[in-house]
């Protein structure tokens, strides 16, 4: 996994002004760092619980995350390649939910597990709600400006290139840095 990290120091001085002992200076500094990681680093990754349960022999490559718990009952072999987070707990069963009764098969994690790590939250001006969490992947509303909060996430609001396929057609366009205004043919 890749990100983006960037460094601050923040440096405050303190001198009395009407100190006879003019060279009496405090000074307090603070690193921070922010590291900023792109949601597409990742295999899979929800905000809420995760169950993942494939019928067929299965490898799933990148990392995985959950904001909540992990249920995972394949039917067949599943690999997880890269490492698998969770804030809560991986569960090898069902989700409660789940109707479906299946004999659970080998699950291998050949990059480790762990549970109880801290939460995941995008950087969205918005709240990281399971609607906002996929409305960054969704054609915004008409009403919508690309400069609201939620719009300046939309990775349609992103894109350069814009294609969007129906059962009748294909449509290219140039992205919204030009309101779309390029059909490719």
């Amino acid at each position: 996994m890749s990100g983006y990290r960037s460094t601050y120091s923040v440096v405050s001085n303190v001198k009395l002004l009407n100190s006879q002992n003019q060279k009496s200076i405090s000074a307090v500094k603070r690193e921070v760092g922010l590291v900023s990681i792109p949601i597409f680093e990742f295999g899979i990754f929800f905000g809420i619980d995760m169950e993942y349960n494939p019928i067929d022999t299965w490898t799933l490559t990148g990392p995985v995350h959950a904001n909540s718990m992990i249920y995972v009952e394949p039917s067949k072999t599943l690999t997880f390649s890269g490492k698998v987070t969770t804030t809560k707990t991986i569960l090898h069963d069902r989700s409660p939910g789940d109707p479906v009764n299946r004999t659970a098969a080998t699950i291998i994690y050949k990059a480790g597990r762990t549970e109880g790590v801290k939460s995941l939250k995008l950087p969205m001006g918005v709240a990281n709600s399971p609607a906002n969490l996929r409305g960054i992947v969704e054609i915004p509303p008409v009403a919508e400006l690309a400069t609201s909060p939620m719009g300046r996430q939309r990775y349609y609001n992103k894109a350069d290139l814009v294609i969007l396929v129906s059962d009748s057609k294909v449509v290219a366009t140039s992205g919204a840095y030009n309101n779309f205004a390029v059909t490719i043919p």
